[in-house]
């Protein structure tokens, strides 16, 4: 086997070792005023359900809605208090970046854009306030028609908003400027929707509260087919995906989360203990031997670069020793061919 060959096996080896370690952890606001941790990785609802745990227990008072912003900082909307708290990476809360009470009332769903700007549904005030990505509030884009009790959000791959109406059982469809859009709007097979998420294929997918069921609808807004039904979920709130495309239902009355594969088939599903669960979002978080595996590729990469470095040069003066050993003994020939 070639060195570089050898090289090349090994960094797929460390590369398939790295994802094996990688934890995908599922964040849940539940009713006990805290966000917990389970790591979905880990296969069986036994395993899942003992890597239970706490990631914030302040600045949340009947905890929603959760979404990561680009740099990996978590926000909640804090309902009783009708704030949006935010916490860094380790679930230390950062006063200084949370969303105050002003323009808010009672939120329920949160989401970012591409761009970094967040949404928040606001139950009370039926209205969606927008922030850019320093905090500040936007009236421009932010929207205050078509809303009735508004509680999911979420936003599709172009960019546009879709938000769900508990009380009239609609999802509102607005485009990036908030513009309500008739066409992509939703008004049948749903019932009193809450938690609002994409697939990868840009369906999208209701938890419907009173109809304990998941509506999901295609990406022109044509209704597709039901998912989950009594146990499984039991009053579903959160809806999220992880990186295999499996769906993720917080079943508030059952006390558990439930997982569905990409079909829309039920697979298992795991008790939250006493608390129920409201809103779901995931992020993936490498565990400390990726880190060390990438430095270990990185250190062979320079390694193999230091040693080819040398075996050139090392070439390289043997092939100048050789051509001087010519040259002397061309010309001691001369000078023997001269004295003859």
């Amino acid at each position: 086997m070639t060195q570089r060959l050898r090289i090349v096996t090994l960094l797929f080896a460390l590369s398939a070792l790295s994802n094996a370690n990688a934890a995908e952890l599922i964040y849940v606001t539940l009713d006990n005023n805290t966000v917990a941790t389970f790591d979905v990785s880990l296969g069986s609802a036994a395993a899942i359900a003992a890597s239970a745990q706490t990631f914030a227990n302040v600045a949340l008072t009947r905890p929603q809605g959760l979404a990561f912003d680009q740099s990996g900082n978590l926000f909640v909307a804090s309902y009783d208090t009708s704030t949006v708290a935010k916490f860094n990476s380790s679930g230390v809360h950062q006063p200084a970046g949370s969303i105050p009470s002003a323009h808010l009332g009672n939120p329920f769903g949160i989401a970012f854009d591409a761009t970094g700007n967040l949404f928040v549904a606001n139950g009370t005030g039926n209205s969606v306030s927008k922030y850019d990505p320093a905090g500040n509030y936007l009236p421009a884009g932010s929207i205050s028609t078509n809303l009735n009790t508004p509680s999911g959000i979420a936003i599709d791959g172009s960019g546009n908003l879709y938000v769900a109406n508990a009380s009239n059982s609609t999802i509102s469809k607005y485009d990036a400027n908030g513009v309500y859009q008739v066409s992509g709007s939703i008004s049948t097979n749903l019932a009193t929707p809450f938690g609002l998420a994409f697939d990868s294929s840009g369906n999208l997918y209701a938890a419907n509260v009173d109809g304990q069921s998941i509506s999901k609808f295609g990406p022109s807004g044509d209704f597709l087919m039901t998912i989950g039904s009594g146990a499984n979920s039991n009053v579903p709130v959160g809806l999220a995906f992880d990186s295999a495309g499996n769906l993720y239902a917080a079943n508030y009355f059952g006390k558990s989360i439930s997982k569905f594969d990409p079909s829309g088939q039920f697979l298992f599903s795991w008790s939250t203990g006493m608390p129920s669960p409201r809103f779901l979002a995931f992020s993936r978080v490498p565990e400390p031997s990726t880190w060390a595996l990438g430095s270990i590729a990185a250190g062979v990469i320079l390694g193999t670069a230091r040693l080819r470095s040398r075996a050139s040069l090392r070439r390289s003066q043997m092939r100048s020793r050789s051509s001087e050993q010519v040259a002397a003994a061309d010309a001691a020939s001369a000078a023997n061919r001269r004295s003859a």
